[in-house]
């Protein structure tokens, strides 16, 4: 019996690893107006669409949105801390897009609520414009 439990132990010490990298959605939202022509895979109209938010934490921690139509995943598209909206302190998340004329693309703006920030800071989305590409 004592030969199992140091291997129980091991056991022990991987399973939080594994939990903490499990997906994790932190936004989804229905019927989001995009104001303009995009690339999502191939050209994407200006239109309602459904977006999606997910996070992974750990070692190879990321945010993703994912852009779908329906039950229809278009695309997916990594995220990068922002602080553009670290002034603002709201109780649950919020979403915004605009469109990033530096970048030429559609920004989509995740802000989380200031008590989990260091676990998910606010990102940044961009889906490049249709006419520029």
């Amino acid at each position: 019996m004592k030969v199992l439990a140091p291997l129980g132990l091991s056991l022990l010490a991987v399973l939080p690893a594994t939990i903490a990298s499990e997906r994790e959605v932190v936004f989804h939202g229905d019927d989001i107006q995009i104001t303009g022509d995009f690339l999502c895979g191939t050209k994407t109209h200006a239109g309602r669409y459904t977006l999606e938010v997910s996070a992974t934490e750990g070692p190879e921690g990321r945010v993703v949105l994912e852009v779908m139509k329906g039950d229809k995943l278009l695309c997916s598209v990594q995220g990068a801390p922002s602080q553009a909206w670290d002034t603002m302190k709201p109780n649950k998340v919020r979403v915004f897009t605009r469109l990033n004329k530096e970048a030429k693309a559609i920004e989509v703006d995740l802000i989380m609520p200031a008590g989990t920030r260091s676990r998910i800071p606010n990102q940044a989305f961009l889906l490049p414009l249709a006419a520029e590409r």
